[in-house]
């Protein structure tokens, strides 16, 4: 389908009956073309899947079982074999917060206690879920971290950041630490608990989106985004301080599992060699 602007006015309508006004194409999603829309009664957000239907589909799950945990999250308006339509969170995006107006700590604590919220609900083995069963693709949490590894560290040496010697000593430090994971619980897990996916609404709440990569696993997975982009700089402290006790050593292990996927990715685009550069230090700082 050719999503042009008359197009997504079109889908609007007969779907929803409301009337566009503005329509604004949304880069952030990797897995998705997001449009924000709005319209003559409320602003919402259209999704398209760029490779298969899980995003409309793990999006709705989550909306629906977090809701009733009461987190704030879209509500799916739409939904069916091509797109979904949710309701647009008001507020500022945390990466785009002005802490000179808005206490830093609070709002990371803030954020540590939503994010506890979501690992109470169980589930059911490890990696991605397509349906309200909750049941995870891997029967073992070293089986999901194991999977496409060899490929991903193949990637990993083709940056030629870092040499196979490197390579070869990050896959080491893997092997000698994956038994820290061995008996690990299995909960929801947002699987891209980032800045960017959280949104601080006007009554000071923190509200989440994009549940594009909803998973199952250890709630130290999720942990792992936050470490990448906050470790050292106090807002790791806070959200562990909002959330509880953390296992640092699980917490590390999967950070490296992450960034040994990610780092190729960014460098890749060739468009983000400050957060590279800095993503790297945190990689070396693990299994140097």
């Amino acid at each position: 389908m050719n999503f042009t602007n008359n197009k997504l006015k079109e889908i609007v309508w007969e779907k929803l009956s409301l009337k566009v006004k503005t329509i604004s194409r949304n880069t952030r999603g990797w897995e998705q073309d997001v449009w924000i829309i709005e319209t003559d009664k409320q602003k919402i957000v259209l999704k398209h899947p760029k490779n298969n239907s899980k995003v409309r589909n793990t999006n709705a799950i989550a909306c629906k079982l977090l809701a009733k945990k009461g987190i704030i999250v879209p509500q799916i308006l739409y939904i069916d074999d091509q797109i979904l339509i949710e309701t647009f969170l008001d507020g500022t995006y945390v990466e785009q917060i002005d802490f000179s107006k808005v206490p830093r700590y609070e709002l990371y604590f803030k954020i540590g206690e939503v994010f506890k919220k979501i690992h109470s609900i169980k589930t059911t083995n490890f990696g991605l879920i397509t349906d309200e069963t909750l049941v995870g693709e891997f029967s073992t949490q070293i089986e999901y971290l194991q999977s496409g590894l060899s490929d991903e560290l193949l990637n990993l040496e083709k940056t030629q950041i870092f040499s196979r010697k490197d390579v070869e000593q990050v896959l080491q430090y893997f092997e000698s630490n994956k038994s820290v994971v061995k008996n690990s619980p299995s909960v929801l897990l947002h699987a891209d608990y980032c800045d960017s996916n959280l949104v601080y609404t006007p009554d000071g709440e923190i509200g989440v989106i994009d549940f594009a990569d909803i998973s199952v696993g250890n709630p130290m997975f999720d942990v792992t985004k936050v470490y990448t982009e906050h470790i050292g700089d106090g807002a790791f402290q806070a959200y562990i301080d909002g959330y509880g006790a953390i296992r640092l050593e699980q917490v590390k292990l999967f950070a490296l599992r992450w960034l040994i996927w990610l780092i190729p990715a960014l460098w890749k685009r060739n468009d983000a060699h400050d957060r590279v550069k800095r993503l790297c230090q945190v990689f070396e700082s693990i299994w140097k």
